[in-house]
């Protein structure tokens, strides 16, 4: 049986319906204007959700307008270069940030004549950061090299009254190449440069760190280089010395300094190994630690950090590091304690460039990474098309003996005959490599290999022909940066925790010290600045060369 409800009953329901609707709508909407101020339970989550991605560091990063490397050649004065390196940045910051400088240029800072400064003042006001030798039982502070006790960045900071004058223009004075006690004084222009000198800066603060991810972060929220003092580290390989190889190294198993050899399969029937201890550092400026063995001290360091790179891979598999400027020379056997040595560009180990445009900007021809491979002598002629790409990628190709006796005994290549390098093969998995070349000889050619060696020993043996005019790595053209891989910086912190920490200071400087400006300081002399001033590096693009 079907209910039918009157029609006015109907019609009331319908308007009760449509009010309590109305009702339930402003409800709601107050409600949701009200649930800003209630507590939730994802406000808290969110909140730290927004923080990590605010704090969270960029994989990598590059400070802009990194000012070029300097060499501090044969003198122990790297902390004398890493603080230049840290003024000659942030004077050129500091005038950009002010609109004082042209933002493509910096000014070349004198390091002989700050180092003369630091001489004088440390005489008068000496602390245990300054230079000092032992004489007569006492302490002498009497050179700019780092002496007995070493010296410290950090002088920047606690030699008050080094800022008055201590800054001059590198064309003041030519820099003195050698660790000479009165070389280091020689600076013929000095005093009359001081006299109207436009250059001025203040420190007004410095704050120290010991661990990656606090420099890593002091990097990307100050915009400015840090200056790192470390420990340097040795670097062991283990040759091998027996009937086949030892006749190279001039090492008979009977009578060598014998050492245990690795574990690693390639030394399963070789009894006798000679340990070869080497610079931390390798020909592609990576820094290097062993992986399974104590650290062993070679001395330290004094550089500057501008960046760094969480995916930069190294030779040895290091996963991550900075990126330094360095102060030493790139080549073979040129200073330093290393036998030879390279460096790249910043961007090289940021990978914003390929190896070809690298290879433009610093082609490092020392290095036998950089050499071209020729399968044959008539693959390696002038005019075959392996020679030509060779030369279009800048890789040499025609190699002499260089027979220096640094690595193995000196007659271990023919000075009077041509080599073209044939292949490079790992010999076991700690670094040591044979290569093997195609000799022409005026009796004929032949193939001849030489031991196991690192690559930066082989480029102590055999080096390019013509090396004195190929292309070479110029700190002009952006070369001199380092990579210090994460594990090497952590482990060399953890044997030597009192001998590595990065510095940031706060620097200004006077605006007199800018050319822009000396039209208001009408006593100052601009001359020496003007000449110091230069263009900062740009990168030139690789364009392949045409038939």
């Amino acid at each position: 049986m079907r209910l039918l409800l009157p029609t006015m009953l109907v019609g009331i329901l319908v308007s009760l319906c449509a009010v309590q609707l109305v009702t339930l709508q402003t409800l709601t909407g107050r409600l949701s204007s009200l649930e800003q101020f209630l507590p939730q339970a994802t406000t808290a989550a969110n909140a730290q959700s927004q923080l990590v991605a605010a704090t969270r560091l960029p994989e990598k990063f590059l400070l802009d307008g990194n000012t070029p490397s300097s060499d501090q050649m044969n003198r122990g004065d790297c902390y004398l270069f890493s603080m230049s390196g840290i003024l000659e940045d942030s004077y050129r910051r500091y005038g950009v940030s002010k609109g004082w400088m042209n933002p493509e240029e910096y000014v070349r800072l004198s390091r002989q004549a700050l180092g003369i400064d630091l001489m004088e003042i440390c005489k008068k006001q000496p602390n245990v950061y300054c230079p000092a030798e032992t004489i007569n039982g006492k302490p002498v502070f009497a050179r700019t090299v780092e002496g007995a006790a070493g010296a410290d960045v950090d002088l920047v900071f606690w030699l008050r009254n080094l800022g008055d004058q201590g800054a001059l223009p590198a064309a003041v004075c030519a820099y003195c190449p050698e660790s000479d006690a009165q070389c280091e004084r020689v600076c013929p222009g000095l005093p009359d440069a001081r006299a109207s000198n436009p250059l001025q800066f203040t420190v007004h603060s410095q704050k120290a760190f010991w661990d990656k991810e606090g420099i890593k972060k002091a990097l990307v929220q100050n915009r400015k280089p840090l200056a790192l003092a470390t420990s340097e580290v040795s670097m062991p390989y283990y040759l091998p010395c027996d009937e086949q190889y030892g006749p190279s190294y001039g090492c008979d198993p009977k009578t060598a300094q014998c050492v245990p050899c690795p574990l690693d399969r390639v030394y399963r029937d070789v009894k006798c190994c000679i340990l070869s201890l080497q610079a931390t550092n390798n020909m592609k400026g990576e820094w290097n630690t062993p992986k399974s063995e104590p650290l062993v001290i070679a001395g330290g360091h004094a550089i500057n950090i501008v960046g760094y790179s969480d995916t930069y891979v190294t030779e040895q598999g290091d996963v991550g590091g900075f990126i330094i400027r360095n102060t030493w020379a790139d080549g073979v056997n040129v200073a330093h304690g290393a036998k030879s040595r390279g460096s790249h560009t910043p961007a090289f180990f940021m990978h914003e460039v390929s190896f070809l445009e690298e290879s433009v900007a610093c082609p490092n021809p020392h290095s036998p990474r950089s050499w071209g491979i020729c399968a044959s002598l008539e693959d390696c002629s002038q005019a075959s098309a392996n020679s030509f790409t060779l030369r279009s990628q800048l890789q040499p190709r025609r190699l002499s003996c260089r027979d220096g006796g640094e690595s193995l005994p000196v007659g271990s290549c023919d000075k009077g005959s041509d080599y073209f390098m044939m292949n490079q093969t790992a010999w076991g998995i700690s670094g040591l490599y044979i290569t093997c070349f195609i000799r022409k000889a005026s009796s004929g050619a032949s193939e001849v290999c030489l031991p196991p060696l690192t690559l930066e020993d082989v480029a102590t043996v055999i080096t390019p022909a013509d090396i004195d005019t190929l292309p070479q790595n110029m700190k002009e053209n952006g070369c001199g940066f380092n990579f210090i891989p994460y594990r090497t910086f952590d482990r060399t912190a953890a044997f030597y925790p009192r001998d590595v920490e990065a510095h940031l200071f706060d620097i200004t400087w006077a605006e007199s010290s800018y050319l822009s400006r000396a039209f208001q300081f009408a006593k100052k002399n601009y001359t020496l600045l003007k000449q110091s001033t230069h263009k900062l590096p740009t990168m030139t693009a690789w364009i392949p060369a045409k038939y």
